[in-house]
């Protein structure tokens, strides 16, 4: 027996845009079968709340793994190389994460975990439930064409993993300008 976890749409936060985001994260989740991307079991809503479940993932995020500094210098390339093949599974269903950062990234028994699809981007033909020319995510992650709300394709996603990578090998934040 295995153990998971269950994600619910707060139903003070149910508005139809957020169930309609809330399921395409779910739908997204459950087509994607990587073993550094988390598993999603079910997808559902019961008494008016949607919810999905999936792989209770014990752990560490990376975020909480550099707040006591930066990485063993060993460890770094082959959380790179977790990543880079996680996103080749997201990017060849054409979905942008768009939040590549620390906090979503688990560390499970010394390999790379990715979660949180909540505002992924996937291909031009579905809607993407954002405001045009909104940048949408984590600022201090944002590549440039994401926080001035351009579009994002597959690099977007490699450069926020470019700048996580970074901060993982020196303990500091990748600074823009």
């Amino acid at each position: 027996r295995s153990r998971v976890a269950i994600k619910a749409l707060r139903p003070e936060l149910a508005t139809a845009a957020m169930e309609t985001r809330f399921q395409r994260e779910a739908r997204l989740l459950a087509q994607l079968s990587h073993p550094n991307i988390v598993t999603i079991h079910d997808v559902d809503v019961a008494d008016g709340i949607h919810y999905y479940v999936m792989d209770y993932t014990e752990g560490e995020t990376l975020s909480q793994k550099l707040e006591r500094g930066p990485m063993d210098p060993d460890e770094v390339p082959s959380l790179g190389l977790d990543l880079l093949s996680a996103l080749e599974t997201v990017h060849a269903l054409n979905v942008v994460h768009r939040d590549i950062k620390p906090a979503n990234i688990f560390r499970v028994e010394g390999m790379a975990l990715l979660v949180d699809f909540g505002i992924a981007h996937v291909d031009q033909t579905e809607s993407d439930a954002t405001r045009p020319g909104m940048g949408v995510g984590t600022p201090a992650y944002m590549p440039p064409e994401q926080r001035f709300g351009s579009s994002v394709t597959g690099q977007t996603d490699l450069y926020a993993l470019g700048m996580v990578l970074y901060e993982c090998s020196t303990g500091n934040r990748w600074h823009q300008e």
